[in-house]
């Protein structure tokens, strides 16, 4: 993974979390989905536990309709909840075991 890849992956996790947690809408979603649309193509050959964040991603940059924008953003929160609950876990397990 070169460095441009991995900073690309950083920021499309960081922006969809932002977009998640501010609730974003109107100007302000259109100009972080605009920099997603950016990052995606540096995030083709991410790692395969970020590949749902990254079609949820995708999904909201093609959303036309408010209905597919509703469930894209759906998607994306589903898909970020499910990502950071098995990051913690894997989190909490490295700590216990660096505590044996």
């Amino acid at each position: 993974m070169t460095e441009r890849q991995r900073l690309a992956q950083a920021a499309l996790i960081a922006v969809c979390v932002s977009i998640e947690v501010k609730s974003l809408s109107g100007a302000d979603l259109g100009f972080w989905v605009q920099e997603i649309e950016a990052l995606l193509p540096d995030c083709v050959d991410c790692p395969e536990v970020l590949g749902p964040i990254r079609y949820a991603a995708e999904t909201l940059v093609i959303a036309r309709s408010v209905s597919e924008l509703s469930q894209a953003r759906s998607r994306l929160s589903r898909e970020l909840k499910l990502y950071y609950g098995v990051a913690a876990a894997d989190r909490i397990n490295a700590w216990r075991e660096a505590t044996r």
